[in-house]
């Protein structure tokens, strides 16, 4: 916990290292960029239901990067107004005020430490559903994976979210989790589940690549476009997994890497970076292009379809 003299005003975002307002809002403008991109992309192009679902996800992401960042830059900067008071420029204006505000740096602060999640989604949820198709998965066993999926994420979420509301808003600025341990064990349960999903995502995409020629329950024409799907899931796996290892060692090393421009190279870039690939609507065409089809992209001896949910079997 910080202690601050008597009548001192502190400016909470530059304590927390908060410098660059260029860069807060130039991102702003990128992440505002892509959602365009992935709403119109959700709106005009895709065509089957998990298409849909990850954009919609990635959207999510785009609101909450755009959001966060540009409420980071306004935390940054302020009006000029001359004040007498410590921490006064040359000029004898006192500049970044918003930082004071510590009602907004809080909010803020929730914003960003949240904004990361629907990429974790994207990553296991375009991984099990080409393991459904690369396997022939049952229409029952992949219901069950997805409902089981959907617990997992949600689970992980509110221990998150819980921490990030509780931390944020009723610890004096400057504590540290360590020293509540309510907050650390979410911290630690939703941090850690996100990262045992990302790495999961790394293998199984691998893994899927590797095998979709093998089992020969793919058709042809899409088999490559699967392995292609899962490398580009793999590689952004990877990215996930700096940011969260970053994360991770900022949360029990707070001290160190406090410059901000760790914070932009370890944790936002791979971000942009992934999101930056969906804004093609070929990368995730496949999965439409699978819906479309006939057998649902699949090799099979004896179709049944399921007229009232449009699934396939193989018998």
């Amino acid at each position: 916990m910080t202690q601050f003299p008597p009548g001192y005003i502190p400016n909470y975002a530059h304590l927390a290292g908060w410098t660059s307002y260029a860069a807060a809002y130039t991102l702003t403008a990128v992440a505002a960029l892509f959602t365009l991109i992935l709403l119109k992309n959700m709106l005009f192009v895709s065509k089957c239901r998990h298409t849909r679902s990850v954009y919609a996800y990635l959207i999510l992401w785009g609101i909450l990067r755009t959001g966060g960042l540009s409420f980071r830059g306004r935390a940054i900067q302020g009006k000029d107004i001359q004040v007498d008071r410590p921490l006064v420029s040359k000029s004898g204006y006192f500049v970044d005020n918003n930082g004071e505000d510590y009602s907004f740096y809080k909010f803020a602060q929730i914003v960003a430490s949240v904004g990361f999640m629907p990429l974790a989604e994207v990553l296991i949820f375009n991984v099990l559903e080409s393991t459904t198709i690369v396997y022939n998965l049952k229409a029952r066993t992949r219901k069950l994976i997805k409902i089981s999926v959907a617990v997992m994420f949600a689970f992980f979420s509110i221990c998150i979210i819980a921490y990030v509301f509780d931390f944020t808003i009723n610890k004096d600025f400057g504590s540290h989790a360590t020293d509540y341990p309510v907050d650390l064990a979410l911290r630690e349960i939703g941090f850690n589940g996100f990262l045992g999903v990302t790495i999961y995502s790394l293998f199984g995409s691998v893994r899927d690549a590797l095998v979709v020629n093998k089992k020969g329950n793919v058709v042809a024409a899409f088999a490559g476009r699967i392995q292609n799907i899962m490398i580009i899931v793999a590689f952004q796996a990877f990215l996930m997994l700096i940011k969260l290892i970053y994360i991770t060692y900022r949360n029990w090393n707070p001290d160190d890497f406090t410059d901000e421009k760790y914070w932009y190279i370890l944790s936002i870039a791979p971000e942009f970076v992934y999101v930056a690939i969906f804004c093609f609507p070929r990368v995730l065409g496949i999965y439409d292009a699978i819906d479309a089809h006939e057998t649902k992209g699949r090799v099979v001896s004896e179709v049944v379809v399921d007229a009232e949910r449009g699934e396939v079997e193989a018998k």
